[in-house]
């Protein structure tokens, strides 16, 4: 980042500097660029608030601890907002995932080898989609059809289970004194060819 302030600056390219700056900017970068270019102080602070959602989305947390201390009015009066918006983001997250059903979790292992056959997968590759173990964006649109019209939910519903970080079965938690890692996700693909499917059952998933 320049320090020189650039008075023609578009707000167009002062928000695309900030990006390029930082992915999750900290309140010392939101205050050298409310200081730099006051005019666009407003949007400077809400840009930096979205940018520091993606980061929460991301990875359950963010970077931004704001402070007003030893700062100059406009500086002080930005960082402020930025500290309430914040704060009501995490709200929001918190209260979304909150209403995020646990679609497997009534389940017994009966019921749970039954919904298998139904979607016409076997135990171990339900158990990848049940942990989420599996890239959300590589699952079909049209998988998450059947797991949706099979709990008698929306498919937002399912999408936003699966969107959900990984979960670390039961079984797993005793293994060991520490705590284990969650298992790295794969793809849709190679979780259905890695999963002992007929080829009938992994041709009919891939063609989804």
């Amino acid at each position: 980042m320049t320090s020189d302030t650039k008075e023609d600056a578009s707000l167009n390219d002062v928000l695309n500097e900030m990006a390029l700056a930082s992915a999750t900017p900290t309140a010392k970068v939101v205050g050298a660029y409310v200081r730099r270019y006051p005019q666009y102080a407003e949007e400077i602070t809400d840009f930096a608030a979205e940018l520091a959602a993606v980061a929460v989305l991301g990875q359950g947390d963010d970077s931004i601890e704001p402070s007003t201390e030893g700062t100059s009015p406009i500086v002080s009066k930005a960082l402020s907002k930025l500290q309430n918006r914040l704060y009501e983001l995490k709200q929001e997250l918190s209260a979304r995932a909150d209403s995020i059903p646990d679609l497997f979790g009534a389940l017994d292992q009966g019921q749970f080898r039954s919904l298998a056959g139904s979607l016409g997968v076997n135990a171990f590759f339900l158990a990848k989609i049940r942990d989420r173990t599996i890239v959300p964006d590589t699952i079909p649109r049209g998988f998450r059809l059947k797991v949706a019209d099979a709990f008698s939910v929306s498919e937002p519903v399912v999408a936003a289970y699966l969107a959900r970080p990984p979960r670390i079965p039961e079984q797993m938690r005793f293994l060991s004194e520490r705590k284990p890692e969650a298992v790295r996700q794969q793809s849709f693909a190679d979780a259905v060819r890695s999963s002992s499917l007929s080829d009938e059952q992994q041709q009919t998933l891939l063609s989804l």
